[in-house]
């Protein structure tokens, strides 16, 4: 069951969305936030009680976040959070490598308020220990 989503995400509206659906949908879930990968990095390293789920734009400032898909797929502290992509684009080669790199999920940001908080909704019951979600 899903307690804590850390997401990374440089764009303060797209957070404010984000958070305004999944209060929403499931609004006792804990909503960590950071603006960069460097940053949310930094604040993953040392957290006594990991994120049930890493929510990550893929273009941020600093490193990317295919980046920091990698740096927490490789740390065997947090390797096994699943980490859900998210990006404007839907190119096929990007989503490929998030997939490769180990992204559990990849979600092209969804249009509409209510097709995020459907997103959301699914992001928050899938059962995360059968592996990638491709959709």
């Amino acid at each position: 069951m899903i307690k804590c989503i850390f997401l990374f995400e440089d764009d303060n509206d797209d957070v404010m969305l984000f958070q305004e659906a999944l209060e929403n949908v499931a609004p006792d879930i804990l909503l960590m936030v950071t603006n960069s990968g460097n940053n949310g990095l930094s604040i993953l390293s040392p957290l006594e009680n990991l994120p049930d789920l890493i929510v990550m734009d893929i273009n941020m400032p600093g490193i990317s976040g295919i980046q920091c898909l990698i740096e927490i797929k490789s740390n065997v502290r947090t390797k096994d959070i699943p980490v859900v992509m998210l990006s404007t684009s839907a190119h096929q080669t990007i989503m490929r490598e998030a997939y490769q790199k180990g992204a559990n999920y990849y979600l092209p940001k969804p249009t509409s308020f209510e097709m995020l908080k459907q997103e959301i909704k699914q992001l928050t019951t899938i059962n995360w220990n059968h592996g990638p979600i491709v959709l």
